[in-house]
């Protein structure tokens, strides 16, 4: 393969990644809409009286690469915490992270549809899996700088927070991830649900609250296995 071909698509899926990241950050809106009959939806399937549904829908290929991709990053940067615990190999990372997501994105979506949202399942798994990779990375890069400032080895050292979750809390550097992660995760992933699903005020505050009550089943699987894997946090 030509060198400079591989150097421009690598150039290419790095800008494209580059955009949709920090487009998310700024309107966490579905920037890959799902597929039906072979074709990406123009608009979010919300139900409206009188309106078919639509067949055979499917996730964005373009997504699932930018999860993965977000992974990989987000895993290598977690690598470099210091003290951190062990980890699986990369591609179990993924493997995992991504399957998690889907549960967790799934889960929400009954939620969603308990408080009488109108979106489709399969809106809700695509923006908001875009919304977890995003914020996945993003914490990454701010866990690794939060763990190198001097406070942080305070916090740890302090005695106020000796037995919270057995000490591992506040005594592995990599438990900063998913402090930062959770209010991010409830700000993003409320805001963009409520666009999918026409929430009020109300029933977005409700959204925001789902990350802060699941945040201990990521954060178990890190201290037993070592993987980040946000959704509840992570």
């Amino acid at each position: 393969m030509d060198p400079k071909k591989l150097v421009d698509f690598a150039s290419e899926i790095l800008t494209e990644y580059i955009k949709v990241a920090a487009s998310t950050l700024v309107h966490p809106v579905s920037y890959y809409q799902p597929v039906i009959d072979g074709n990406a939806a123009s608009s979010p399937l919300i139900e409206s009286p009188g309106r078919a549904r639509p067949r055979n829908a499917w996730l964005h290929p373009k997504l699932l690469a930018f999860s993965a991709l977000s992974v990989l990053l987000g895993t290598w940067i977690n690598s470099l915490l210091p003290g951190r615990r062990e980890s699986p190999e990369n591609l179990v990372v993924v493997i995992f992270v991504l399957f998690y997501w889907f549960f967790y994105t799934s889960a929400l979506h009954l939620v969603c549809r308990l408080l009488k949202g109108r979106g489709r399942y399969i809106e809700t798994v695509a923006v908001s899996i875009q919304v977890l990779a995003t914020l996945y990375l993003v914490t990454s890069c701010l866990a690794l700088i939060g763990a190198a400032l001097p406070g942080w080895e305070m916090v740890r050292n302090a005695t106020l927070f000796e037995g919270v979750f057995g000490g591992e809390i506040f005594s592995d550097p990599g438990s900063i991830f998913f402090l930062i992660h959770a209010p991010l995760l409830a700000v993003y992933l409320s805001l963009a649900l409520k666009r999918v699903h026409s929430f009020g005020w109300l029933r977005q505050g409700a959204i925001a609250i789902i990350p802060f009550l699941t945040v201990w089943i990521p954060f178990l699987l890190y201290i037993r296995y070592g993987l980040f894997v946000t959704g509840a946090t992570i």
